[in-house]
């Protein structure tokens, strides 16, 4: 995660089996979500088998976004990775790392917990059908007249749209409650692609969701880490055969008062 206006550096690391390897010489490059290029081709700081890092300027976060970079290796490849620029965070890194058995920066060093974090955003924003942080969500649709709804609402700005992939201009449009976009002049009179980028979401989690978030992004970490088969549904320990929660209809995460607070904010179907 980054937070929009602020400095940030991003970071991939390459592996060799479940190892970190030594990717040699690597040159990133990036892009913002309407595929222009944000960081043309540079080198990434970082030796031997270290994090290869990148950093951004407070300028070129200035919006929200999602970021691909793209790290070519000298030896071992390519790396892909994608970045969120937000208006605000469900928790922050400070926050995640004072959470019990994340303070080991060599364990969980920050892009860890930013992933974990977006991981995080990801999940409250297709579970609930609306995100609780602004952000950026990026829709593409068939267009032949007649009006456009967004998937989420509240939509606080648009960014960028282009159909067929020329751009289109979006100082004069506006959105109602429920996601309907609306415009001074017609978007186009031809049948084609629409694609829209437009920044969504509230202003901040509250504080049930905030400690939600929290107990969710902890467990993503040490499950990953350590913990059981993501597909496995029983366990055996000193207590006897302990059915494990499972993710599915009415259970985001499997841990039940998680899943309580993201089904009291599931979004009702839009009226359009």
């Amino acid at each position: 995660m980054i937070l929009r206006g602020t400095p940030a550096t991003i970071a991939a690391v390459f592996l060799s089996g479940d190892s970190a390897a030594d990717p040699g010489v690597v040159q990133v490059t990036v892009h913002r979500g309407d595929g222009t290029e944000l960081v043309g081709e540079t080198p990434a700081s970082g030796s031997g088998a270290a994090a290869r890092t990148l950093d951004l300027t407070a300028e070129q976060t200035q919006r929200v976004d999602r970021l691909t970079a793209t790290w070519v290796s000298s030896t071992h490849g390519t790396l892909v990775t994608h970045h969120r620029i937000v208006g605000n965070v469900y928790a922050t890194l400070a926050a995640l790392r004072d959470a019990k058995d994340l303070g080991d920066d060599s364990k969980f060093p920050d892009h860890v917990l930013a992933a974990a974090h977006d991981w995080w955003a990801d999940l409250v924003d297709d579970y609930c059908q609306v995100s609780f942080i602004p952000t950026y969500r990026l829709e593409r649709m068939w267009y032949a007249g007649g009006g456009i709804f967004l998937d989420r609402a509240p939509v606080r700005a648009f960014i960028h749209a282009d159909f067929d992939g020329s751009d289109l201009t979006v100082d004069n449009w506006s959105a109602t409650p429920n996601g309907r976009v609306q415009t001074t002049t017609p978007i186009t009179t031809a049948a084609g692609t629409l694609t829209v980028g437009y920044e969504h979401g509230h202003d901040a989690p509250d504080q049930e969701l905030y400690e939600a978030g929290l107990v969710a992004m902890r467990s993503k970490l040490l499950t990953d880490r350590s913990g059981p088969a993501s597909r496995q549904t029983l366990i055996s320990n000193q207590l006897g055969t302990v059915r494990l929660a499972q993710p599915g209809h009415g259970r985001a995460t499997g841990i039940p008062e998680v899943d309580a607070v993201l089904n009291r904010r599931r979004a009702e179907p839009l009226i359009v």
